[in-house]
């Protein structure tokens, strides 16, 4: 209930097959736990924090990178400038 109400705070953790299903509509930030695998994936992720902000809507996305993830990282860095 609390994730339909555009001024609560809410922690809401899942997969990103389990993140396509979800609809919620005031995303500010999202974190990235574990390096996405392509850049379409990074890119619907990070996109979340735009869905029903508002038209110039303005968010955070966050990558947590573990030195063994920082090749395909840099990669999706590079795709997405």
């Amino acid at each position: 209930e609390s994730l339909k109400t555009p001024k609560s705070r809410a922690i809401v953790v899942a997969t990103d097959v389990a993140a396509r299903g979800l609809d919620i509509a005031s995303v500010s930030t999202v974190i990235h736990y574990d390096v996405a695998r392509m850049v379409d994936t990074f890119i619907h992720r990070a996109g979340r924090t735009a869905r029903g902000v508002g038209e110039k809507a303005v968010g955070t996305s966050i990558s947590l990178v573990a030195p063994a993830e920082e090749r395909e990282h840099h990669k999706i860095c590079e795709a997405v400038k």
